[in-house]
């Protein structure tokens, strides 16, 4: 693959894979949508139009309670 790839030294990306280790223990369905979520990010780091692509996501993400302090984190760091 060519291009930026997500480095899990930058603070979005120590969100994202914190928030896929996070979601190991979880139902299928649960860590589908995490995972969708990572490859939508590592796809576009900088895409400033993330944030509201993966809002439907995120949010069934944060019904969680495992997840939701990750899914804030990564509302934060996603860049605007």
């Amino acid at each position: 693959m060519s291009g930026k790839r997500l480095d899990a030294r930058s603070k979005l990306g120590r969100a994202v894979f914190q928030m896929v280790d996070a979601s190991q223990k979880l139902p299928v369905d649960v860590r589908t949508i995490v995972v969708r979520v990572r490859n939508f990010i590592e796809a576009s780091p900088e895409d400033t139009m993330m944030r509201f692509t993966l809002r439907g996501d995120l949010d069934q993400l944060a019904k969680n309670s495992r997840l939701t302090q990750h899914v804030r984190l990564l509302l934060k760091c996603m860049p605007s």
